[in-house]
C-alpha cells in the first residue's frame, strides 16, 4: 500500500457534511504499520466518544452534492484550548507540545469591546465555543479555562442571547443556527440558500446591529455599563 504523505495535525477538522471532530494524533498499527488517526467527538463533554480510522480513509475524497470533496478539512482558526488538553490528559493522552500540533490559543476576553456592535459580533462568533466551555464547567463542577467572574458573565450572556433569538430576534434564529452553531461559512450559507455573499453579509450586519441594541438596552435597564476594552486593564 503506497504511503500517504499528507500531514495531519492535532486539532479540529470539519467533515464534508459539516460534522466537527477533534484529531488527537496519528499512530501506526503494530502489525501492519498502517497509519491510524485517533479522533474524538468535538465537544467539551467528558463523555465524548473516541474513534479511529485509517489515514488513507481520513485523507480520501468523497462525493458530496455531486462534487468530489475532501472527506475532512482542517479548521485552522481554532486548534484547541486548555479545556481540550485537560480532557485529553484525563483520558491518558499526553498534551502535544509542538506548536505544529496544538498552539496556545489567544486570550478570550469577555465583555470587552469598544462598542455594543463589536460586543454582539463577539458573542455570536464565539457562541459555539462559549456554550461548550460552559457545559464543560457545569459537567466537571469546576472552572476550566475561565474565571468565576467570566463564567457568570458567559452564563448571563448566553441565556440573554438565546432568549432574544426566541423573541425579539426570532427572524434571525435560522440564520444564527446555521452560521454560528452548525458553523456554515458565509459562502456555504449563500450557496445553500441561493444568495450572493453580499446579501448574507447584510443579514449578518442586521443581526449584529439588532443584538447590539438589545444588549445596550439590557445594560441601561440594569444601570450597568458592562463593556470595557483590554486597554482599560493596562491603564
Amino acid at each position: 500500500m503506497p504511503k500517504n504523505n499528507k500531514r495531519i495535525f492535532s486539532g479540529y477538522y470539519r467533515r464534508y457534511d459539516d460534522k466537527r471532530i477533534f484529531v488527537i494524533m496519528v499512530v501506526c498499527d503494530a502489525d501492519t504499520n498502517e497509519e491510524i488517526v485517533i479522533c474524538k467527538e468535538a465537544t467539551y463533554s467528558p463523555n465524548a466518544k473516541y474513534f479511529t480510522m485509517t489515514k488513507s480513509s481520513f485523507c480520501e475524497k468523497v462525493e458530496w452534492n455531486g462534487n468530489m470533496v475532501d472527506k475532512f478539512r482542517r479548521i485552522t482558526k481554532y486548534n484547541g484550548s486548555v479545556g481540550d488538553w485537560m480532557l485529553l490528559e484525563a483520558d491518558g493522552f499526553e498534551r502535544p507540545e509542538s506548536k505544529k500540533k496544538l498552539e496556545e490559543p489567544k486570550p478570550r476576553y469577555y465583555r470587552r469591546a469598544k462598542d455594543y456592535y463589536r460586543f454582539a459580533k463577539d458573542l455570536c462568533e464565539n457562541y459555539a465555543a462559549d456554550i461548550e466551555k460552559y457545559n464543560l464547567c457545569v459537567s466537571m463542577k469546576r472552572y476550566i479555562d475561565i474565571s468565576k467572574k467570566d463564567f457568570s458573565s458567559v452564563k448571563e450572556d448566553l441565556k440573554f442571547l438565546q432568549g432574544c433569538l426566541k423573541t425579539t430576534l426570532k427572524q434571525y434564529e435560522e440564520y444564527f443556527e446555521q452560521r454560528f452553531i452548525q458553523g456554515l461559512s458565509i459562502r456555504k450559507y449563500a450557496e445553500t440558500h441561493h444568495l450572493n455573499r453580499g446579501s448574507v453579509e447584510h443579514i449578518q450586519k442586521k443581526l449584529f446591529t439588532a443584538l447590539a441594541e438589545e444588549l445596550q438596552a439590557r445594560d441601561i435597564s440594569d444601570g450597568n455599563n458592562l463593556l470595557w476594552s483590554p486597554q482599560d486593564e493596562e491603564e
